[in-house]
């Protein structure tokens, strides 16, 4: 880095440490302005909003198509434990008369729809969620892509209190 004459010679009684500040003081002010970004103007939003909230939606709709994976998996394994299971059989050598009314709970959450439509609400959550980060990231219509932010904020609602409505009710 090249300093002016004059300020080299303001070095005063600090010597060499003047000249290590007023360095510090160039460079720190070359990398503020390289990660400047230019002040939206009056009643517009900065794009940087938005590409945070694609991000945020870009990790939910990840998790929601490993949740639908592990939903469907689960429901195919269990729908088969759960055919294979007989009360009667299992609690055979159990003298405790609430191991049968354990294992027809199992069989009766084994026959749940719940496993499939979580699944296919988390499916349907990932599919909205690859257009929404792409209308989101490129900021072309941020109109658009706040509706597609709560659309998929209401999918997720109502598939979640569903979840809770059926789990309640069992």
């Amino acid at each position: 880095m090249h300093l002016p004459q004059g300020q080299i010679q303001e070095e005063g009684p600090n010597g060499i440490n003047g000249l290590i500040l007023l360095w510090l003081k160039a460079t720190t002010m070359s990398l503020m302005e390289s990660y400047y970004l230019p002040k939206a103007s009056e009643g517009e939003v900065s794009p940087w909003w938005l590409k945070g909230g694609a991000i945020f939606i870009g990790l939910l709709g990840f998790s929601s198509l490993i949740g639908a994976i592990s939903l469907t998996a689960t429901g195919f394994w269990f729908d088969s434990f759960v055919n294979d299971l007989d009360p009667e059989e299992v609690c055979s050598e159990d003298p405790d008369p609430a191991c049968e009314d354990l294992i027809e709970s199992v069989i009766e959450m084994g026959e749940m729809a719940l496993w499939d439509v979580g699944a296919a609400a988390s499916a349907l959550l990932f599919l909205i969620s690859i257009p929404t980060v792409y209308v989101m990231w490129t900021a072309e219509d941020r109109e658009m892509g706040l509706k597609l932010a709560w659309i998929w904020v209401a999918v997720h609602a109502s598939s979640q209190i569903y979840i809770t409505h059926v789990w309640m009710r069992w």
